[in-house]
């Protein structure tokens, strides 16, 4: 993170520098009048007087050592930047798979002292991280979400196909799920570990889609059947609702 926001702040130093400013000429082409050009005038000479650079050096050192006193509070900039563009490690956690550099746990409880939901830093996105045991119909699954309250936060949603599939470790393993993670009855290798996501078939309007998380596969299926339920709080693009209405 700390490397990221030098080397965006050093390409926009470079960019300013590389700038060209109008000249006197210029000035005079466009008709400003000449205490305009005698400012301007000045203002070039003071630009000149020494180098411009050691300044923004000097300012980005300023940046690192408030960056640093940062980093040395313990303050979490990991969910900052939500690219979907990182790979990061889960087997690096402190204690019951939290706060690894992919998972960090949010909102401790009574019932979950660690954190009742869990932020995936490799996408920005926070899941619930006890799922409720049970099985539904695809809209009653869309309700659950709606209703749903994780760490006293609202604001759930039931995940598009995209967002379940960040979920899946594809290198080919069983359940098809990180091998260290901080979820709770989420990959039990059972028949009923099939989750609903909001996304309905577009060539199917009765059913949606959902993930086994055995096989990490995403599999298109009436939406009468009875599914789990994992809802996710972030990005959205859709819930489901106006399809749904179309095929009643």
């Amino acid at each position: 993170m700390k490397h990221l926001i030098q080397s965006l702040i050093i390409s926009i130093a470079v960019i300013g520098i590389a700038t060209p400013s109008f000249a006197d000429g210029d000035h005079e082409d466009r008709g400003w009048d000449r205490d305009k050009k005698e400012q301007s005038h000045h203002s070039k000479k003071d630009k000149h007087h020494g180098n411009p650079f050691d300044k923004i050096m000097e300012q980005l050192d300023d940046l690192n050592d408030k960056l640093d006193e940062l980093l040395a509070e313990g303050v979490d900039l990991r969910g900052v930047t939500q690219n979907w563009d990182k790979k990061l490690d889960s087997t690096n956690e402190d204690t019951n798979g939290c706060n690894s550099d992919r998972f960090t746990c949010l909102w401790p409880t009574d019932e979950f002292p660690d954190g009742a939901a869990v932020r995936d830093n490799e996408t920005g996105l926070v899941w619930e991280r006890a799922p409720v045991l049970g099985g539904w119909e695809w809209t009653g699954a869309i309700d659950q979400c709606i209703n749903r309250s994780v760490g006293g936060r609202k604001g759930w949603h039931l995940p598009m196909r995209e967002q379940l599939g960040t979920m899946v470790d594809a290198s080919g393993g069983y359940p098809a799920f990180p091998a260290v993670h901080p979820f709770i009855n989420v990959d039990t290798p059972n028949p009923t570990n099939r989750y609903w996501s909001a996304t309905t078939d577009a060539d199917h309007l009765d059913q949606a889609c959902r993930l086994l998380l055995g096989s990490g596969s995403l599999e298109s299926v009436g939406k009468g059947s009875g599914d789990r339920v994992w809802c996710v709080r972030g990005s959205q693009s859709f819930d489901g609702q106006e399809i749904n209405s179309l095929t009643e």
